[in-house]
């Protein structure tokens, strides 16, 4: 399990319903491809920092690719609550029940709550500006309800 500070992240809204996510922890980048069909990773990733940010004890995402997919789990560290331990995983299969998975991790990590959300929220940031360029725009959906629903929590 990593228990250092270096880490980021970096989404990508890429067109005709695709992102990608990548996580760096320590030195190593883990990609992941996300497919739109079974979620919005805008409103997947808007509401994993709405969470954090409100310290929900855990969390879990699943970010589909075709086939397959990642789980994100994120839980809330007992002796520090600010902190959360993070794990990423992969599985093949398609969408079953959660029981039927079979998983790969792929990284363990800790983090503070507040500099998971705030990488989060930048990322975010980041595409809404793209995405005011029309070119930009073309091909790819943002969700803005979500995306200031946040941007509401963290601010005011």
């Amino acid at each position: 399990m990593y228990q250092g500070d270096d880490i980021d992240l970096l989404y990508v809204l890429r067109p005709h319903g695709w992102s990608d996510l990548l996580f760096y922890v320590g030195g190593d980048i883990h990609h992941f491809c996300i497919t739109h069909v079974f979620s919005d990773p805008i409103v997947d990733l808007s509401y994993l920092a709405s969470s954090l940010h409100h310290r929900v004890p855990a969390i879990e995402l699943l970010l589909w690719d075709e086939p397959g997919g990642h789980i994100l789990r994120c839980k809330q560290l007992n002796e520090q609550r600010h902190r959360y331990a993070v794990q990423l995983a992969s599985f093949p299969e398609g969408p079953p029940e959660s029981s039927q998975r079979t998983k790969t991790i792929l990284v363990e990590f800790n983090i503070k709550a507040a500099h998971f959300v705030k990488l989060i929220y930048c990322q975010l940031e980041k595409t809404a500006k793209l995405y005011e360029e029309k070119t930009y725009r073309k091909h790819r959906d943002f969700s803005y309800a979500e995306f200031d629903c946040l941007r509401q929590q963290l601010f005011d």
